[in-house]
């Protein structure tokens, strides 16, 4: 081999030794990361409750919209 190729090639070797370890370091936080993350009933608990919490938001703004959309005491409203 040339001294071009030897170099290329250890190149290569690093690249794929790097690939390697990202992929392994990648592995261990995922692990980390399952490791601490709550049982799929428990998700799908605390997604429930924060559509509601939602839902609880848009009626109060409902409420408010209507309160606002009321005439005001005292005024005249035209009958035909």
């Amino acid at each position: 081999m040339s001294e071009t190729q030897d170099s290329s090639a250890s190149g290569s070797g690093r690249r794929a030794n790097a690939e390697c370890f990202c992929g392994d370091v990648r592995r261990v936080f995922d692990e980390i990361a399952n490791a601490f993350a709550p049982p799929e009933n428990v998700r799908q608990h605390f997604r429930e409750a924060h559509i509601q919490a939602l839902m609880g938001i848009r009626e109060m703004i409902t409420n408010r919209i209507d309160h606002l959309n009321r005439p005001a005491k005292g005024t005249s409203v035209p009958v035909d």
